[in-house]
Protein backbone atom coordinates (compact mmCIF):
# COMPACT_ATOMS: atom_id res chain seq x y z
CA UNK A 1 0.00 0.00 0.00
CA UNK A 2 2.79 2.41 0.87
CA UNK A 3 4.51 1.72 -2.45
CA UNK A 4 1.28 2.41 -4.31
CA UNK A 5 0.76 5.71 -2.46
CA UNK A 6 4.36 6.71 -2.98
CA UNK A 7 4.11 5.85 -6.65
CA UNK A 8 0.96 7.98 -6.98
CA UNK A 9 2.66 10.89 -5.26
CA UNK A 10 5.67 10.62 -7.58
CA UNK A 11 3.43 10.45 -10.64
CA UNK A 12 1.47 13.50 -9.49
CA UNK A 13 4.67 15.38 -8.76
CA UNK A 14 6.05 14.46 -12.18
CA UNK A 15 2.87 15.60 -13.90
CA UNK A 16 2.92 18.87 -11.94
CA UNK A 17 6.55 19.51 -12.97
CA UNK A 18 5.75 18.72 -16.59
CA UNK A 19 2.75 21.07 -16.67
CA UNK A 20 4.71 23.77 -14.83
CA UNK A 21 7.65 23.42 -17.26
CA UNK A 22 5.43 23.65 -20.32
CA UNK A 23 3.56 26.68 -19.00
CA UNK A 24 6.82 28.37 -18.04
CA UNK A 25 8.33 27.76 -21.47
CA UNK A 26 5.18 29.04 -23.17
CA UNK A 27 5.10 32.12 -20.91
CA UNK A 28 8.76 32.88 -21.67
CA UNK A 29 8.40 32.49 -25.44
CA UNK A 30 7.54 35.92 -26.78
CA UNK A 31 4.74 36.13 -29.31
CA UNK A 32 7.02 38.02 -31.70
CA UNK A 33 8.89 34.80 -32.38
CA UNK A 34 6.05 33.86 -34.69
CA UNK A 35 7.12 34.11 -38.30
CA UNK A 36 4.84 35.02 -41.17
CA UNK A 37 6.22 34.30 -44.63
CA UNK A 38 4.38 36.45 -47.15
CA UNK A 39 6.47 35.31 -50.09
CA UNK A 40 9.44 32.95 -50.40
CA UNK A 41 12.73 34.59 -51.31
CA UNK A 42 13.25 32.67 -54.59
CA UNK A 43 9.67 33.25 -55.75
CA UNK A 44 9.97 37.01 -55.18
CA UNK A 45 13.23 37.19 -57.15
CA UNK A 46 11.73 35.16 -59.98
CA UNK A 47 8.74 37.53 -60.15
CA UNK A 48 10.72 40.79 -60.13
CA UNK A 49 12.98 39.43 -62.88
CA UNK A 50 10.21 37.60 -64.77
CA UNK A 51 11.13 39.21 -68.09
CA UNK A 52 14.86 38.50 -67.70
CA UNK A 53 16.71 36.29 -70.16
CA UNK A 54 19.62 36.07 -67.75
CA UNK A 55 19.85 36.42 -63.98
CA UNK A 56 22.86 36.27 -61.71
CA UNK A 57 24.03 37.27 -58.25
CA UNK A 58 26.98 39.48 -57.40
CA UNK A 59 28.54 39.48 -53.92
CA UNK A 60 30.19 42.46 -52.29
CA UNK A 61 32.22 42.39 -49.10
CA UNK A 62 33.01 46.04 -48.37
CA UNK A 63 36.46 47.03 -47.21
CA UNK A 64 36.80 49.04 -44.00
CA UNK A 65 36.96 52.26 -46.04
CA UNK A 66 33.85 51.29 -48.01
CA UNK A 67 32.08 50.35 -44.79
CA UNK A 68 32.92 53.81 -43.41
CA UNK A 69 31.42 55.44 -46.54
CA UNK A 70 28.24 53.36 -46.18
CA UNK A 71 27.92 54.29 -42.50
CA UNK A 72 28.52 57.94 -43.29
CA UNK A 73 25.88 57.94 -46.03
CA UNK A 74 23.29 56.17 -43.86
CA UNK A 75 24.12 57.90 -40.60
CA UNK A 76 24.52 54.57 -38.82
CA UNK A 77 26.93 51.65 -38.73
CA UNK A 78 26.18 48.74 -41.02
CA UNK A 79 26.83 45.36 -39.44
CA UNK A 80 26.14 43.15 -42.47
CA UNK A 81 29.42 41.43 -43.39
CA UNK A 82 28.55 41.33 -47.10
CA UNK A 83 25.78 42.04 -49.57
CA UNK A 84 24.16 40.19 -52.47
CA UNK A 85 22.99 42.08 -55.53
CA UNK A 86 20.62 40.04 -57.67
CA UNK A 87 20.76 41.16 -61.28
CA UNK A 88 18.72 40.62 -64.40
CA UNK A 89 19.07 41.35 -68.09
CA UNK A 90 16.59 41.10 -70.95
CA UNK A 91 17.83 41.38 -74.55
CA UNK A 92 20.95 43.25 -73.41
CA UNK A 93 18.80 45.65 -71.35
CA UNK A 94 19.78 45.96 -67.68
CA UNK A 95 16.83 45.33 -65.34
CA UNK A 96 18.53 46.69 -62.23
CA UNK A 97 19.38 45.30 -58.84
CA UNK A 98 17.30 43.41 -56.28
CA UNK A 99 18.49 43.34 -52.70
CA UNK A 100 16.94 41.28 -49.93
CA UNK A 101 17.61 43.00 -46.62
CA UNK A 102 16.67 42.57 -42.97
CA UNK A 103 15.89 45.64 -40.89
CA UNK A 104 14.73 45.43 -37.28
CA UNK A 105 11.22 46.66 -36.51
CA UNK A 106 10.29 46.56 -32.82
CA UNK A 107 12.22 43.42 -31.84
CA UNK A 108 12.92 41.30 -34.89
CA UNK A 109 14.15 41.74 -38.44
CA UNK A 110 11.70 42.32 -41.27
CA UNK A 111 12.93 40.70 -44.48
CA UNK A 112 12.10 42.72 -47.56
CA UNK A 113 13.10 42.94 -51.19
CA UNK A 114 13.96 46.24 -52.84
CA UNK A 115 14.19 46.37 -56.63
CA UNK A 116 16.30 49.29 -57.81
CA UNK A 117 15.98 50.08 -61.51
CA UNK A 118 18.86 50.90 -63.87
CA UNK A 119 18.08 54.60 -63.26
CA UNK A 120 18.90 53.96 -59.56
CA UNK A 121 15.31 54.62 -58.51
CA UNK A 122 13.13 52.22 -56.56
CA UNK A 123 10.98 50.10 -58.85
CA UNK A 124 9.36 47.92 -56.24
CA UNK A 125 9.40 46.96 -52.55
CA UNK A 126 8.02 43.70 -51.17
CA UNK A 127 7.79 42.44 -47.59
CA UNK A 128 8.85 38.79 -47.60
CA UNK A 129 9.03 37.73 -43.93
CA UNK A 130 7.49 39.41 -40.89
CA UNK A 131 8.42 38.32 -37.35
CA UNK A 132 6.50 40.70 -35.07
CA UNK A 133 3.01 40.41 -33.56
CA UNK A 134 1.91 43.82 -34.81
CA UNK A 135 2.64 46.03 -37.76
CA UNK A 136 2.30 43.59 -40.64
CA UNK A 137 0.10 46.15 -42.39
CA UNK A 138 3.33 47.41 -43.98
CA UNK A 139 2.88 44.64 -46.54
CA UNK A 140 -0.11 46.46 -48.02
CA UNK A 141 0.37 47.82 -51.55
CA UNK A 142 -0.82 51.29 -50.49
CA UNK A 143 2.19 51.65 -48.17
CA UNK A 144 4.75 50.00 -50.46
CA UNK A 145 3.73 51.94 -53.61
CA UNK A 146 4.99 55.14 -51.97
CA UNK A 147 8.57 54.03 -52.58
CA UNK A 148 8.28 53.75 -56.37
CA UNK A 149 10.45 56.27 -58.12
CA UNK A 150 12.30 57.26 -54.93
CA UNK A 151 16.02 57.87 -55.20
CA UNK A 152 18.78 59.08 -52.93
CA UNK A 153 18.17 62.57 -54.32
CA UNK A 154 14.72 62.55 -52.73
CA UNK A 155 13.99 62.38 -49.04
CA UNK A 156 12.96 59.22 -47.30
CA UNK A 157 11.47 59.95 -43.89
CA UNK A 158 8.37 58.50 -42.28
CA UNK A 159 5.89 61.28 -41.56
CA UNK A 160 7.37 63.65 -44.12
CA UNK A 161 7.92 61.86 -47.41
CA UNK A 162 6.44 58.48 -46.59
CA UNK A 163 3.10 58.03 -44.84
CA UNK A 164 3.73 55.49 -42.09
CA UNK A 165 1.22 52.83 -41.18
CA UNK A 166 -0.78 53.67 -38.05
CA UNK A 167 0.22 51.30 -35.26
CA UNK A 168 3.26 50.16 -37.24
CA UNK A 169 5.61 53.12 -36.96
CA UNK A 170 8.72 51.06 -36.18
CA UNK A 171 7.94 48.60 -38.96
CA UNK A 172 7.42 51.51 -41.37
CA UNK A 173 10.76 52.99 -40.35
CA UNK A 174 12.45 49.60 -40.85
CA UNK A 175 11.27 49.49 -44.47
CA UNK A 176 12.43 53.08 -45.05
CA UNK A 177 15.87 52.19 -43.63
CA UNK A 178 16.05 49.17 -45.93
CA UNK A 179 15.13 51.22 -49.00
CA UNK A 180 17.67 53.90 -48.12
CA UNK A 181 20.31 51.20 -47.53
CA UNK A 182 19.58 49.48 -50.87
CA UNK A 183 19.83 52.76 -52.80
CA UNK A 184 23.06 53.67 -50.99
CA UNK A 185 24.65 50.27 -51.63
CA UNK A 186 23.82 50.39 -55.33
CA UNK A 187 25.18 53.92 -55.66
CA UNK A 188 28.41 53.28 -53.74
CA UNK A 189 29.18 49.91 -55.30
CA UNK A 190 28.17 50.55 -58.90
CA UNK A 191 28.69 54.29 -59.48
CA UNK A 192 32.46 53.84 -59.68
CA UNK A 193 32.16 51.04 -62.26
Amino acid sequence: MFFSDRRTILMCASMYLLVFSISTIRAETPEWRLITIFQPYDEALAEVFAEADTTWTEHWTPTDDERHLIAEALGEAVLDPSFEFHRGRSENRDLGWALVLDEVGLHEPITHLILVGPDQRVSEVRVLVFRETRGDEIKRPRFLRQFRGKSLDGRLHVGRDIDGVTGATLSSRAIVRGVRKALTLVELHYSER
